[in-house]
């Protein structure tokens, strides 16, 4: 049921944010139709639109980036959800904007 839930918050999220522009990622994120209808493969950090940001995993290093959202803090937010759910552990932000942190 909290996997349904959260499902359902970051679909809301996702549509919600991005105003009909389609989000970028660094990969595929998700099985969920209505966010991979709306989004956008950039494995290239520096090609994302603003508002961007990126995260790295802690257990495995791993980066990963989200772009093309209507604010900062939104990017900042939805980059830690995804990437945490993507690797099932805890990570941190290392750039926002062409800003690394």
């Amino acid at each position: 049921m909290k996997n349904l839930t959260t499902t359902l918050i970051l679909t809301l999220l996702v549509l919600s944010g991005c105003g009909g522009r389609p989000l970028e990622f660094s990969q595929k994120v998700s099985k969920i139709y209505e966010i991979d209808l709306f989004s956008i493969i950039e494995e290239d950090y520096s090609k994302l639109r603003s508002y961007k940001a990126e995260a790295k995993n802690l257990e495995t290093g791993k980066m990963f980036h989200i772009g093309n959202l209507s604010s900062s803090v939104h990017a900042e937010q939805l980059v830690i959800i995804y990437c945490e759910r993507l690797y099932e552990s805890r990570c941190i932000l290392t750039r926002t904007g062409d800003i690394s942190k």
